[in-house]
C-alpha cells in the first residue's frame, strides 16, 4: 500500500538515530565537462548542523567516477585525469585508506569501470581499458585492501572476474552524480552474460525465468544492482524501448519477482541492502517541459556541485519528484511524494530511508504499515551535493 509524505508540512529538527554519525559524501562527476567540484565528506549533527569533515578529493581538477559498496562499507573514488590516483575510503575508520597511482598505459583508453567482489582478493576496483592503434582491450584490477601495497595491488583481470561485479545504482538526478551499471543480454534460456569486443563472453550465473520474459521479442538488459541480498534488473524490448520490466532476484530464497511499475517510467534505480530505490521520471516534451520545484534549484555552480538549473536544463528527462521503494524481502512498496524533481533516496539503514530534496535532508522510519511521518534532519546549500550516505554506528 502506497503512502504519500508530504515534505513541506515538516519542520521538526530531530537526531536521526539514537546512536551513531550519519555522514554525508559530495561528489559531482564531470567527465563530459571541461570542469571539476571537489568530493567532501559531511557530518551531519544532532543540532541540524552540515559540516565538512574532510576533502576527499580537490575540485581541481574533479572525479571521474564514484561507486559505493554498502556490503563493503567503502567508497572508490576516481580523480579525473590528469590525477592518476585511486581513492579508497572506508566507512568503518572514516578515512582514506588507501591511494594508489595508477600504472601507465600505452594505447589504452579508460572505456568503463566497476567494481567486483573478488571470493580471494576482496573488493577491487575494475577497469575496462579499450586499445587504440589495434591495440587489444584489456581489463586492470586494483585490489582495494589497505593491507595490499600499492605496488602489488594491481592485477590483470580477465573477462570471468567480472562475473563478480557488485553495484549500488546510479546516485544523483540529471547527470549530478554518478552512474553505476552493467549493460548485459539474455541468452535464450535466460542466461545473463556480457560479451566484449575482445570476443570473451562474462557469465554471471543468473538465469532470468521464462515467464518473466514473456513478449519480449529483443530483450536488452541493463544490471542495476548487486549486492548480497539482491540482483535488480531494468529489462527492455527493443522494439518498445520505453515500456521497462524492472524485475530483481531475491538471493536468500534464489526467487525472481516483478518489482510494481510506478505511474512514470523509472529513471534511475538504487540498491541499499533489500531495497530498490525507483525514480520516476519523464521524457522531456510539451506535456512534460520541465521538472517540479524549478524555483528552489541552485542557478550557479559551487566548489561542490554544478548549477542544478542548468543540469536539469540541458537533461533529456523530468521528474515530478516522486520517488518509490521497494523491500524485496517482505515484497513491501513505499512512496514518498517530494513535489521537488531534484530530490533522491541516498540511504536505507537500521530500517529508516534518508532521502535528499533540494537543500534539505530528511528521514523516515520503515514499518509494516508504511513510512511514518518524515523528519527534517538538517537544511543546508552543501544538502544538494550529496548523493551517498552511511552510518557510523
Amino acid at each position: 500500500m502506497k503512502k504519500l509524505l508530504q515534505c513541506g508540512i515538516v519542520t521538526m529538527l530531530v537526531l536521526p538515530v539514537a546512536f551513531g554519525q550519519l555522514y554525508l559524501i559530495t561528489g559531482s562527476t564531470t567527465s563530459k565537462y571541461n570542469t571539476g567540484f571537489s568530493t567532501s565528506l559531511l557530518a551531519v549533527g544532532s543540532d541540524g548542523s552540515v559540516k565538512i569533515n574532510q576533502e576527499l578529493a580537490p575540485a581541481n581538477p574533479g572525479t571521474e567516477w564514484i561507486a559505493v559498496s554498502h556490503d563493503a562499507r567503502k567508497a572508490l573514488i576516481l580523480p579525473k585525469d590528469p590525477d592518476d590516483h585511486n581513492i579508497v575510503f572506508d566507512f568503518e575508520t572514516v578515512s582514506t585508506i588507501k591511494s594508489c597511482q595508477r600504472p601507465a598505459t600505452v594505447n589504452l583508453l579508460l572505456v568503463n569501470q566497476w567494481l567486483i567482489n573478488d571470493p580471494v582478493r576482496g573488493l577491487i576496483f575494475a577497469e575496462y581499458l579499450g586499445g587504440v592503434n589495434d591495440q587489444t582491450d584489456q581489463f586492470r584490477g586494483m585490489i582495494m585492501d589497505a593491507s595490499v601495497p600499492c605496488n602489488l595491488s594491481f592485477v590483470k583481470l580477465m573477462a570471468e572476474d567480472l562475473k563478480y561485479f557488485v553495484s549500488n545504482g546510479s546516485a544523483g538526478v540529471a547527470d549530478t552524480g554518478a552512474t553505476d551499471f552493467m549493460y548485459s543480454a539474455i541468452d535464450s534460456d535466460g542466461s545473463l552474460n556480457r560479451k566484449w569486443l575482445t570476443g570473451d563472453r562474462t557469465y554471471f550465473g543468473y538465469q532470468v525465468p521464462r515467464d518473466l520474459m514473456a513478449g519480449v521479442e529483443q530483450p536488452n538488459v541493463t544490471i542495476s544492482v548487486n549486492n548480497q541480498d539482491i540482483l535488480s534488473l531494468e529489462l527492455y524490448d527493443g522494439l518498445r524501448p520505453n515500456d521497462a520490466r524492472l524485475l530483481v532476484l531475491r538471493k536468500g530464497d534464489n526467487t525472481w519477482h516483478s518489482i510494481p511499475a510506478p505511474s512514470g517510467h523509472v529513471s534511475t534505480e538504487r540498491g541499499f541492502g533489500s531495497f530498490v530505490a525507483l525514480y520516476e521520471g519523464r521524457v522531456k516534451n510539451s506535456n512534460a517541459p520541465e521538472s517540479a520545484g524549478s524555483p528552489e534549484w541552485r542557478q550557479k555552480a559551487t566548489k561542490t556541485g554544478p548549477s542544478v538549473a542548468d543540469r536539469f536544463r540541458m537533461w533529456r528527462e523530468t521528474y515530478p519528484g516522486i520517488l518509490h521503494l521497494y523491500n524485496v524481502a517482505t515484497e513491501k512498496y513505499y512512496t514518498i511524494t517530494t513535489n521537488q524533481g531534484d530530490s533522491e533516496i541516498i540511504l536505507v539503514d537500521n530500517n529508516t530511508v534518508y532521502y535528499r530534496v533540494s537543500d534539505r535532508l530528511y528521514s523516515a522510519a520503515i514499518t509494516d504499515s508504511g513510512l511514518d511521518p518524515a523528519k527534517l534532519l538538517a537544511t543546508s546549500e552543501i544538502i544538494r551535493d550529496a548523493h551517498w550516505a552511511f552510518y557510523k554506528h
